[in-house]
């Protein structure tokens, strides 16, 4: 061990996806609940000064054990430099490799190569990081496609299409883990689509949910609001949740080799969604629509928001998360008792902002 090597009663963790929410929270956890570990964190270099500013926000004491590094989750080595991917290597003991849209970006036309190098790179630092634990790799309820019925945790393809080409480049990424899982210590994790933060209400500005709710309010109080009825459950989990189970999953041992899904064992709907926000924001102008079909406000940011947050009529299988943490005191809170504060905090980024 060198002299810069960190001692052997500490653990270092690699945390990547910075600066998205679930990432933010994902590092709150390691921090909070392991005070003698140390977390580095390759982030993209856009986004290194805002990340710098998001750390100052942690107890000095906590920012003292992260370390950024300047790289890309989808480049080779991470975009490291050799001396960086080998200290990492020799050092990480437990990874948790956060995948969302606004840390890695698929259209359309790269989605197969960006899913080719998010699953590649994996493997090869798993291959690198002789003594690593655990590699938490964040994949989404999405890979599912368009299929409909219930999904188990352990079913992966079945011929399904790809609305969006995130959840393709997910797709081959998880294939790819699956078939190095002798040399990997992988877990899986597949949260539903991920919300606000049910204690604050935080949620990132380019979700459709954010989006929802900003059109709900920008409404005139005149304005009446079709509120479908459309009995597709709408599969949400609060980020803060994800986090905490994913990070507990990832200290257990008994998971390695698990994928597990991340979701509300009561799914709200699109319907219900809507009269939350607009009671929580005081809007009364609403009517019910008999056409499950129709969106309120065709032609709108409202419209285009609930288009974007409706999926197939899907449910997924839990039983394996279930119990994982039957005895852990982790659960996932349902929409409705987080929504007002979901509207508090996009009021609060509103009037800042004006």
């Amino acid at each position: 061990m060198s002299a810069s090597d960190p001692p052997f009663d500490s653990i270092a963790y690699l945390v990547n996806g910075l600066p998205s929410l679930l990432a933010r929270r994902v590092l709150e956890q390691v921090l909070c609940f392991e005070p003698r570990a140390r977390v580095h964190c390759i982030v993209h270099a856009d986004d290194i000064d805002y990340v710098e500013r998001t750390l100052t926000e942690l107890e000095p004491a906590q920012q003292s054990r992260v370390e950024l590094l300047t790289g890309d989750p989808t480049a080779i080595d991470f975009g490291l430099s050799g001396a960086e991917y080998l200290m990492l290597a020799r050092r990480v003991r437990r990874v948790h490799h956060v995948l969302t849209p606004s840390a890695v970006y698929a259209d359309a036309a790269n989605a197969d190569n960006v899913g080719a190098a998010l699953g590649r790179e994996i493997v090869e630092f798993g291959r690198a990081a002789w003594s690593l634990q655990a590699f938490v790799v964040y994949s989404s309820a999405g890979v599912s496609g368009d299929r409909s019925g219930t999904v188990l945790e352990a079913e992966l393809e079945a011929g399904q299409a790809f609305p969006w080409p995130f959840m393709r480049a997910l797709a081959l990424m998880e294939r790819i883990v699956a078939n190095a899982r002798h040399e990997l210590p992988a877990v899986i994790v597949r949260p539903t689509t991920i919300a606000a933060d049910s204690q604050t209400g935080e949620c990132e500005r380019t979700t459709p949910l954010y989006q929802l709710v900003d059109a709900l309010l920008s409404l005139p109080p005149s304005q009446v609001v079709r509120i479908p009825q459309d009995r597709a459950p709408l599969h949400l989990v609060a980020v803060d949740y994800v986090a905490r189970a994913a990070y507990y999953a990832g200290r257990r041992g008994d998971t390695v080799g698990s994928t597990l899904h991340l979701a509300d064992a009561h799914p709200t709907t699109i319907g219900h969604l809507l009269e939350l926000v607009l009671e929580a924001s005081g809007h009364e102008r609403r009517e019910k629509s008999n056409l499950r079909s129709r969106l309120p406000q065709p032609v709108s940011d409202l419209s285009r928001a609930c288009a974007a947050l409706r999926g197939p009529h899907v449910f997924y299988d839990t039983r394996q998360l279930d119990g994982l943490l039957s005895q852990s005191g982790i659960a996932c809170p349902p929409f409705r008792e987080y929504a007002d504060k979901l509207v508090h905090f996009v009021q609060g980024r509103r009037k800042r902002h004006a």
